[in-house]
C-alpha cells in the first residue's frame, strides 16, 4: 500500500499521505487505517495529500471516494481538505470535495506545489489549509510581542 498517515495532536491535523500508485481500494483502506488510530480524535482536521499520487482515478471511482468519506460516521464529523500539486489532481480534488460537501462534510481542495512548507502548521506556506483544518496556530516566535494580524 502506498498510503501513510501521520496524526500530529500539537496542531489537531492528520495527515493521510498517497505516494505512487494507489487504487479506490487502497485510498478507502488508508481513510479506515486512520479512523482507527488511537491518536485520531474528536476536533481534528484531516488533510489527504495526493501531490504525489501518481493514479488519477475515473470520475466514478472519485464519487464512490466521496461518498466513502461521506458515509463514513467518523470522518464526517472531521473538516477535510485535500491539498494536489498538479492541475488535473486539483480537479480530482475538488470534485471529491464538492461531492462530500453535498453530502455534508465540510471540505476543501487546495493546490500547492511539492516542497511548498509544512503542511501540518498554519504558521507555513500551507497556513489557508491549516485554518480550512481548524488547526491550532504555532506560538509567535516573539516571545512577549503582540501576534501580527494580517490587513
Amino acid at each position: 500500500m502506498s498510503i501513510s498517515h501521520t496524526v500530529d495532536p500539537e496542531t489537531k491535523i492528520a495527515i493521510i499521505g498517497i505516494h505512487g500508485v494507489s487504487n479506490l481500494e487502497e485510498i478507502v483502506q488508508g481513510i479506515d487505517h486512520l479512523l482507527n488510530d488511537r491518536e485520531f480524535r474528536a476536533g481534528y482536521g484531516v488533510l489527504i495529500d495526493i501531490r504525489e499520487m501518481r493514479y488519477t482515478p475515473f470520475a466514478d471511482e472519485a464519487a464512490k471516494l466521496a461518498e466513502a468519506i461521506a458515509r463514513s460516521r467518523s470522518l464526517r464529523n472531521h473538516p477535510i481538505a485535500m491539498v494536489a500539486s498538479r492541475r488535473a489532481q486539483l480537479g480530482l480534488a475538488e470534485m471529491i470535495t464538492e461531492v462530500a460537501k453535498v453530502r455534508g462534510v465540510v471540505a476543501r481542495a487546495f493546490r500547492q506545489p511539492r516542497g511548498g512548507g509544512d503542511l501540518a502548521r498554519p504558521a507555513d506556506a500551507a497556513a489557508p489549509i491549516g485554518a480550512a483544518l481548524g488547526a491550532t496556530p504555532a506560538p509567535p516566535s516573539r516571545a512577549g510581542a503582540p501576534p501580527i494580524r494580517p490587513l
